[in-house]
């Protein structure tokens, strides 16, 4: 059997969070994207949630079905996410409900390593 398993991905550790983050955020650090499992000052580890359905803020109009894209993945607290248009925009997530009046959304977070969309 094989000696060199280490964990599932689903969820990924982050070394060093470049600022304060609060559990229950979606975030961009060190390339990943996922939601703060816990809570983390500047400068400290945490680990993200890399898969699965959660709550998250997203756009204005965002309905169901909705490829949820950010145009940037340096560090950022939460990523700036839009629907449309994803030509040259990675694909973080999709929307699993339409946005409620909170401007919150169920959404599925996409694989790691999605490929910029064309």
């Amino acid at each position: 059997m094989a000696n060199n398993y280490r964990y599932s991905g689903k969820r990924l550790p982050v070394a060093t969070a470049s600022a304060a983050i609060t559990s229950g955020a979606l975030v961009v650090q060190e390339g990943f994207f996922g939601v703060a499992l816990t809570s983390a000052l500047t400068g400290a580890s945490l680990w993200l949630g890399a898969d699965g359905v959660w709550v998250v803020p997203v756009p204005a109009s965002t309905v169901k079905g909705d490829r949820l894209t950010a145009a940037d993945f340096t560090d950022a607290i939460p990523p700036t996410l839009t629907r449309a248009p994803p030509t040259g925009r990675r694909h973080i997530a999709t929307a699993v409900s339409d946005r409620d009046s909170a401007g919150n959304a169920l959404v599925l977070l996409a694989p790691q390593g999605t490929d910029v969309l064309a």
